[in-house]
């Protein structure tokens, strides 16, 4: 992919473009998409929560392109596929703790 914390699943014909961001070693997955630019957004929602650099930096929101209902300052996103592994302790579209 062309975006940080996005990659493509061949042979995923719904929703191919997976979206991970990395915390304290740990992976977490975020889910997935059927675009790449959804994926990329949703990745930059997170990302700006850790101080992380972000996909789309002049998107003060993480909001807006792309077109579908993305809801800003959460983790739902129209395509969007929870999975096992996701958020230890909370599930999408629960708040992800910041480290201080």
């Amino acid at each position: 992919s062309r975006y940080r914390g996005v990659s493509l699943k061949s042979g995923r014909k719904s929703n191919p473009w997976k979206a991970v961001i990395t915390v304290r070693n740990e992976t977490k997955h975020l889910g997935y998409f059927p675009s790449e630019e959804r994926a990329a957004r949703e990745y930059d929602k997170v990302a700006r929560q850790y101080g992380r650099d972000l996909n789309f930096p002049g998107d003060p929101q993480g909001c807006g392109g792309g077109g579908g209902a993305v809801v800003c300052g959460s983790i739902m996103a129209y395509g969007h596929v929870p999975t096992e592994g996701g958020f230890p302790g909370a599930s999408p579209p629960g708040p992800i703790p910041q480290s201080h």
